[in-house]
């Protein structure tokens, strides 16, 4: 609503257009015998909703309040704050409870930032089977697990299981795996048990014929590798269960010399014309990932015909050629464009910093869904977090390798349900020197690289990154059946903006913008300083460009029966000091209800929407606006 209010200040979009076109030409100007003038618009209006809004030139300041009904039952609040450095929101939320949900509570909270790096999740969850026919089927299920990791080590474990309600009367299967190995010997050790189609029978019908079918299948692997595999059945057996052949086995496969190719794949490599490496680093690529050390992989899984249960385990080391090699193959990519957007030059050096900095980050989860018998409910318990060690240690190199890290973020949420509402809160503080003109030079670098961006855009961001925002807010409530917004910015330097200004009201000297609008009415306040000479004439102020044979002119008029923005209340919002009250006998009307109604002219749109700077950007949504 807050964007509808600013593209409707003045309906009819300028362009800088040579000359006005009839949405621009106002229906009446009031000028005082000094030349000074206010140029009034008026348009009915069929949207609800009321509001004002208000730019004071002097100030540097925007400001708008809007109000409008509320259909849904909720009750909501909302504020979003930027300075230069920083950005922070908070959000309150109440809402009715769904029939299926019985019970919820939830707490999330996070902070990335120079000292740590961390996460960390809880939420349960209770819902009505009977309300929610899906959960019906399911008796249990529950999985947790972790994973640490560095440059050079991986680790990872966990474990699943699930429960049905329905069973699908089918034998029990199951495979067990053991992996371990380096430099193209592996070892693995194997146990399946599972049901075989009438076509695999013959493949598995006795010892010898399992023999065969497991040295084609890992031989073709050996092969194009260039290596050799040995299979060896340690046990054997194919029985029927449940009116199926079901092979039980247990063997082990010896993998030897594969990485024998490497040199003919990395010959290969580097005849790709897409790929600038030499033959020594394609081999040193290869020999990166033949080098990986498979300390320990474990995967066990077995499946009946109501439950699916497994777990695995590894652990893998010298994972820093791989990496090293990996960047290489970035580096080498022949592509102009890839190669300008600095990709790999950061990735060698945050992983450089990773290295020294000996950086390990960890994150483990758990879940469980469990049924409820007695009251029909099924209840979801799930927590999960991560952390760093180290992490302080790892923003020191990146700073002295010269990669910026990303602005601090914390949060923090909760959520529960109370009575027949469920109520939920967050908070996000977002922080980094210089965060709203870093933000903004690095929009307006890439608007200059897009092609279909209009040179009038460009210098409008230009004029937003100099204007130098103080501050900006917005805060909406909505309760009682009424949504209530307020929005405004405060700029240090707002003469970054003359040049447009000139431009988008045909060198007329702006000083004071104000709209108000009710369920009928939306009228529209335009302040010119000087926009005809002292003692003008009827004829001298419709030789202006904003004003032609229609508009009703008033000479000799007075502005200070036309309202204007409370300033005062404005700098109130935003928490700064402005320079007094406007010069007026009491005409400021900061904090009065009025429309926000888009009125039935469409061709005014903004040039932009909302943005972390919401309210910095509303004034340039009233300064250009486009079709």
């Amino acid at each position: 609503m807050a964007v509808v209010m600013i593209t409707s200040v003045f309906a009819g979009g300028v362009l800088a257009a040579e000359s006005p076109d009839e949405s621009e030409i106002a229906d009446e100007a009031y000028v005082t015998g000094e030349g000074d003038a206010v140029l009034v618009y008026e348009e009915n209006v069929t949207e609800s909703g009321t509001g004002e809004f208000g730019v004071d030139v002097s100030e540097g300041i925007v400001y708008a309040l809007l109000t409008d009904d509320l259909e849904e039952d909720v009750s909501a609040a909302f504020d979003l704050w930027a300075d230069p450095g920083s950005v922070n929101s908070s959000t309150a939320l109440t809402a009715d409870r769904p029939d299926e949900v019985d019970d919820f509570s939830m707490d999330v909270s996070g902070a990335y930032t120079d000292e740590e790096a961390s996460f960390e999740a809880d939420t349960q969850l209770t819902v009505n089977a009977s309300e929610e026919p899906m959960a019906m089927y399911f008796d249990e299920a529950m999985t947790s697990g972790s994973i640490e990791s560095s440059v050079d080590h991986l680790a990872t474990s966990g474990e699943y299981a699930f429960g049905t309600n329905l069973p699908q009367n089918s034998p029990t299967e199951a495979v067990d795996l053991s992996v371990s190995g380096t430099d193209g010997n592996y070892s693995l050790e194997i146990r399946q048990k599972q049901a075989l189609s009438g076509t695999e029978v013959d493949q598995w019908e006795n010892k010898k014929a399992a023999k065969k079918t497991l040295e084609e299948r890992f031989g073709i692997v050996a092969a194009d590798l260039g290596g050799e595999a040995t299979v060896t059945i340690d046990e054997y057996a194919l029985e029927e269960e449940r009116d199926q052949q079901v092979l039980d086995i247990a063997y082990s496969v010896e993998y030897q010399d594969l990485d024998a190719f490497a040199p003919i794949v990395a010959a290969e490599i580097a005849d790709d014309p897409e790929v600038d490496l030499t033959q020594d680093e394609a081999e040193a690529f290869l020999d990166g990932v033949f080098g990986v050390e498979m300390n320990t992989i474990e995967l066990s899984h077995s499946q009946s015909d109501t439950a699916v249960e497994g777990e695995w385990h590894a652990d893998v080391s010298n994972l820093t050629p791989l990496a090293e090699s990996a960047v290489d193959l970035f580096e080498s990519v022949d592509d102009e464009e890839f190669q300008e957007l600095g990709v790999t030059e950061d990735l060698r050096a945050q992983f450089e910093a990773r290295s020294e900095a000996d950086l390990v980050r960890t994150t483990e989860w758990e879940a469980e869904l469990t049924s409820n018998d007695g009251d029909e409910t099924v209840t979801l318990t799930a927590s999960m977090s991560a952390d760093s060690e180290n992490w302080d240690a790892y923003v020191d190199e990146l700073e002295e390798r010269e990669i910026e890290r990303q602005a601090n973020l914390t949060f923090e949420g909760h959520g529960e349900t109370v009575d027949d509402e469920i109520e939920f809160e967050l908070a996000i503080d977002v922080s980094q020197d210089d965060l709203f003109d870093t933000g903004l030079a690095a929009l307006t670098q890439q608007l200059e690289n897009d092609s279909a961006v209009g040179e009038d855009d460009l210098e409008l961001w230009q004029a937003l990154e100099d204007a130098d925002l103080q501050v900006s807010g917005l805060d909406v409530d909505a309760s009682d059946g009424t949504t209530t917004v307020t929005a405004g910015a405060k700029f240090d330097n707002f003469s970054a903006f003359e040049e447009i200004i000139e431009d988008e009201f045909h060198g007329v000297s702006v000083s004071h913008i104000y709209a108000e609008a009710d369920d009928e009415t939306e009228t529209r306040y335009l302040y010119a300083d000087g926009l005809v000479d002292a003692d003008p004439s009827e004829d001298d102020v419709r030789e202006t460009a904003l004003v032609d044979s229609e508009t009703e002119i008033h000479l000799d008029a007075s502005l200070e029966e036309h309202p204007r923005l409370d300033v005062a209340e404005a700098g109130e919002f935003l928490g700064v000091e402005t320079e007094g009250e406007n010069e007026t006998d009491g005409n400021e009307t900061g904090g009065n209800e009025t429309d926000s109604d888009d009125g039935e002219d469409g061709d005014s749109m903004p040039g932009f929407g909302v943005t972390v700077a919401l309210a910095a950007l509303l004034s340039i949504a009233l300064l250009r606006r486009r079709n």
